[in-house]
């Protein structure tokens, strides 16, 4: 494991920790709508929140898919060591579209068991115009501020070489609230900084409800939020549920989007495997 771990800070320096995070949903971060920054599950944190990488304690490996019925589909397979003793956490992960291709790193450093600090980097390779290659790159904060509380700041596309595909430089709160683990509220509001079409302002909000401490049930909204495998930003809603084992987990997700008249559902399937 020591050897994965530091093979992927040094992957990492050579990309230019270079990682967009919304270029990729797990069949979870579909159903919450987009939202779940201030707590990802399994690997999302690669995409959603890097600095979340040293508090998921565990060692995992995921597999994701997703299609919709135009015929866009995309592949993941990522890995991420979250375990306790390396002096930093990191994740690697790789998708597949009908689009384009990509490689995401992630490297996080904990403070005081509390406080956690993430930086990441994305290759992209685009098969549709502009075709081309680029690097991007963003940075995340994470706070428990609290059994209940937890809180976390994501600043993405930093330089904003991607725009001509729509990664407009945007910074993303995420909020997690814990009702004694009955169920838990994700509300993430976004700021884009150079929209286009002036559609600044956007949000996602997630609800996950536990059952029987192995399933769960979630739903989600967005707005004015980037949707995956598609080059604007629109209005929509998820719905999912998961299933959770001691190693393993199932995961599947629905994801209803619209833009003026277009109207697009996503299916998200995710196998994850965790020590």
């Amino acid at each position: 494991m020591a050897f994965i771990q530091y093979g992927l800070i040094f992957l990492s320096f050579l990309f230019h920790f270079s990682l967009q995070a919304a270029d990729f949903y797990s069949p979870r971060t579909a159903a919450l709508g987009g939202a779940s920054h201030a707590s990802p599950a399994y690997n999302d944190a690669i995409y959603l929140n890097p600095a979340y990488l040293s508090f998921s304690k565990v060692y995992g490996i995921g597999g994701y898919f997703q299609f919709d019925p135009s015929g866009s589909h995309l592949f993941n397979i990522s890995i991420a060591d979250g375990t306790k003793g390396p002096i930093f956490h990191a994740g690697i992960g790789y998708t597949y579209g009908k689009n384009n291709q990509l490689i995401h790193l992630g490297v996080s450093k904990d403070f005081f068991e509390k406080l956690g600090l993430g930086i990441g980097g994305k290759i992209i390779w685009s098969n549709i115009a502009p075709s081309g290659k680029s690097i991007e790159a963003y940075f995340s904060i994470f706070h428990q501020v609290s059994s209940w509380l937890q809180i976390s700041i994501l600043v993405d596309n930093l330089f904003s070489h991607c725009a001509k595909w729509g990664l407009y430089r945007e910074i993303t709160l995420g909020t997690q609230l814990n009702l004694n683990s009955i169920c838990f509220i994700f509300f993430d509001p976004l700021w884009v900084f150079n929209e286009p079409q002036e559609k600044k302002l956007g949000y996602q909000l997630g609800l996950e409800i536990p059952f029987l401490d192995s399933l769960f049930l979630r739903v989600g909204k967005f707005q004015n939020a980037r949707m995956i495998e598609q080059r604007y930003r629109g209005e929509g809603y998820g719905i999912g549920v998961g299933w959770q084992a001691p190693k393993i987990s199932l995961d599947y997700g629905i994801s209803f989007s619209a833009l003026s008249s277009r109207k697009v559902m996503t299916h998200y399937f995710g196998l994850n495997v965790y020590f």
